[in-house]
């Protein structure tokens, strides 16, 4: 058997980041290539693959390579022994077993076929200069983001992430997830004008006409509306190059603020994550150690 990472990319762009670097790490790790299954995205509606516009490894898994790891074939000897000693069939599956982080994990050998979110930055801090050189944008910025990019870098901007979208529209997804209350905003605005001299905040959000009608805090606002999914990994360079980020409960905005390179940032994150009571009891490894929760 090759001895090799796969890792199974499944989700929006924020997930999608979290399952390439624990991946990357292991891969690193033991000297082997990893490869990406795309085949998670055939039948999903609400994301594409996300990662094509960053400086990743963008090595592709067949889907003959993907059935070795999940479905290997047995040698008849194999198949007789397990038969008498009752034994499933191997598998090189590593499933994610809980939210929280579980060092185990990295231990596993390849090769791996990986499926899970791994959301914790301990999974990958290992190669730490690595990811964050792999998830570099390797595309120049459009004129207008180029523009709202110059802005940024000169003034004390702080971004705020706003995630609507089907976590509003979805019942399931909205008992899952939820969305962060106008409280939690206006908390985390308040934080960083006691901190920050003449910030400006730049609003980011799926749903800019709702933010347009209930950020109502003074201060300069400028609300980012020049993108959408296809071009998301723009909004991405433009909230990780802000000074600050107020974050949503969402790994889009939790990826801006972990690349975001201000050795003095100030990041505020929300305490409620999940709505679903039995996850949120799951975070104590999501949210790194030096940013604010609110």
């Amino acid at each position: 058997m090759k001895k090799v990472i796969i890792t199974q990319l499944t989700g929006g762009l924020g997930n999608q980041l979290f399952q390439y670097a624990i991946a990357k790490a292991i891969a690193v790790k033991n000297g082997v290539p990893m490869k990406i299954d795309l085949s998670f995205f055939k039948d999903y509606k609400w994301h594409a693959y996300s990662l094509a516009p960053f400086n990743i490894d963008e090595n592709f898994a067949s889907a003959q390579e993907c059935n070795d790891l999940l479905n290997p074939s047995l040698s008849l000897f194999s198949r007789g022994l397990n038969k008498l000693t009752k034994k499933e069939k191997q598998s090189y599956k590593l499933e994610e077993k809980g939210f929280a982080y579980d060092r185990s994990n990295l231990e596993e050998a390849p090769p791996k076929y990986m499926i899970g979110y791994w959301q914790s930055e301990k999974y990958f801090t290992s190669i730490e200069k690595t990811i964050r050189k792999d998830f570099e944008v390797k595309i120049p910025p459009s004129e207008q983001n180029q523009k709202i990019l110059d802005e940024i870098i000169k003034t004390n901007s702080v971004s705020i992430h706003i995630r609507r979208g089907n976590y509003v529209s979805d019942e399931v997804i909205n008992n899952f997830h939820g969305t962060c209350s106008m409280e939690y905003y206006e908390n985390a605005i308040s934080y960083i004008k006691e901190k920050v001299d003449n910030p400006i905040f730049y609003i980011f959000s799926n749903d800019i006409p709702w933010s347009r009608e209930h950020l109502n805090f003074e201060g300069t606002k400028v609300f980012v509306d020049v993108n959408d999914d296809t071009t998301d990994y723009e909004d991405l360079r433009l909230m990780q190059n802000c000074k600050h980020n107020i974050i949503a409960n969402s790994t889009f905005s939790w990826w801006a603020a972990w690349l975001n390179s201000n050795p003095s940032k100030t990041i505020i994150a929300p305490k409620q994550w999940f709505a679903n009571a039995d996850m949120q009891n799951q975070i104590q490894d999501l949210i790194p150690e030096k940013w604010i929760r609110i």
